[in-house]
């Protein structure tokens, strides 16, 4: 979804403006609420093993999947472009 608004917006010429901007925030903060979404998918069918050891191994999940994609848009796709 955000790749087809960010195009729709960039034919226009509006990304720079103050609505595409607001746009792009809420559709980028759109794809960030799916991911913790993902992982509490097994949860919701039913899977339930201990609640402590879950919540624990959910949170861990999920900003080590936010570190790598912090990781990865600071230092690896940068460099991968480069060459």
């Amino acid at each position: 979804g955000t790749a087809i608004i960010l195009h729709l917006l960039e034919s226009k010429g509006q990304t720079n403006t103050p609505h595409g901007r607001i746009i792009l925030g809420i559709a980028i903060f759109q794809d960030l609420a799916a991911v913790p979404m993902m992982l509490m998918t097994p949860y919701l069918g039913g899977y339930e093993p201990s609640l402590e050891v879950s919540v624990y191994a959910l949170l861990l999940k999920g900003l080590s999947l936010l570190g790598f994609v912090y990781l990865a848009s600071q230092v690896i796709v940068p460099k991968l472009l480069y060459y």
